[in-house]
């Protein structure tokens, strides 16, 4: 059995020191929750690895120095894990939006008084017993699972309580970096042969990892595509979409707009650039409350805009009467009034 262990935990560390490697290369955000991940899987490498080399049938009785160094960070480690996992949660959080800081902070307060609490007991022969090169659990152990039980417990209470800010891809990829860990110490603790804490940790961050990097290919995606100051599509995306409609015959409904906010120039050059921004920001916010249920919107041009879409005659003239209206309504804290030109051209 042992050997079966051996083959499914030097599988779990591989998988990590891939997804390990992935993360430097393959992860191009340069952010706190990037590094935590990296620290995550570091940890997690760390832990899979000794347990690897405890299973391994070698006699532990001529090295007891190194056989509890080994056996101490298999409970250290894990309960650091658990910490940094609740500030990587908190990183996510608060990017998205602002979150209490308060229940994160104690779930970590709490890891780091319990992880050297467990350091002093592995220190003093408390936590494990070490006897013909095998090691038995030390009469603190049990409660050094129940805390890990219960810090697993609250940090997914606090994660269901910002599901809203995470959204479900998310919440899910959270969720389960706390439910595989106790579906492991319950299975191990009714069937006390089966050990699943390693293969759960290699299946945990991958989960993270996958939520991670789709997040990154989004991150890159509006880099490239989207305009910084607007949020609309960018020009970019506009010769990439209007080679698709090329390439594809677009339909006889296709229409294709392009608009320009009147008097910019001037406005840069009479009151300056700052009102001449909130003027293209604003003429954004009215192409995006006319034409968002529509179709796409594009920024092409300092002040020009291009939108494509699919609509019958009548509607074209009421969206065009609706974003002259919107423009006409638009009034800035630096520039007062602004106005559009709509004009539509045939398709090629």
């Amino acid at each position: 059995m042992s050997k079966v262990y051996i083959a499914i935990e030097s599988f779990s560390a591989v998988i990590i020191f891939i997804l390990l490697y992935a993360s430097f290369f393959g992860i191009r955000q340069n952010t706190k929750k990037r590094a935590m991940f990296t620290n995550l899987l570091i940890a997690n490498e760390i832990v899979v690895v000794v347990d690897v080399v405890t299973w391994l049938h070698i006699n532990w009785s001529d090295r007891f120095i190194l056989f509890s160094i080994l056996l101490t960070a298999t409970y250290i480690v894990p309960i650091y894990i658990v910490g940094l996992f609740s500030r990587y949660i908190y990183v996510h959080i608060s990017e998205k939006s602002k979150t209490s800081r308060l229940p994160f902070d104690v779930i970590v307060i709490a890891a780091t008084v319990v992880g050297f609490i467990s350091l002093l007991l592995c220190a003093t022969g408390k936590m494990f017993v070490i006897k013909d090169g095998k090691y038995f659990a030390g009469a603190y152990t049990h409660f050094y699972y129940l805390f890990y039980v219960v810090s697993l417990l609250a940090l997914s209470v606090v994660i269901v309580g910002n599901s809203k800010r995470l959204g479900i891809h998310d919440l899910m990829a959270a969720l389960s970096f706390c439910i595989f860990p106790l579906v492991s110490i319950i299975v191990s603790m009714v069937e006390k042969g089966i050990n699943l804490a390693i293969p759960s940790m290699a299946i945990n961050m991958l989960i993270v990892y996958i939520v991670l990097h789709s997040e990154n290919e989004s991150h890159l995606y509006i880099q490239s595509n989207i305009d910084e100051l607007t949020g609309l599509y960018n020009r970019r995306a506009y010769e990439d979409d209007l080679k698709h409609h090329e390439e594809n015959h677009a339909e006889p409904k296709f229409v294709y707009a392009a608009i320009d906010v009147n008097g910019l120039k001037q406005v840069n050059d009479n009151i300056g650039h700052s009102a001449g921004d909130e003027m293209i920001c604003g003429a954004a916010d009215c192409l995006k409350e006319t034409f968002c249920d529509y179709g796409r919107i594009y920024r092409t041009g300092g002040d020009e805009f291009v939108v494509m879409f699919s609509a019958d005659e009548d509607t074209v003239k009421h969206l065009s009467d609706s974003v002259e209206k919107a423009a006409g309504e638009w009034h800035g804290n630096i520039e007062e009034n602004m106005a559009m030109s709509l004009n539509r051209f045939p398709w090629r």
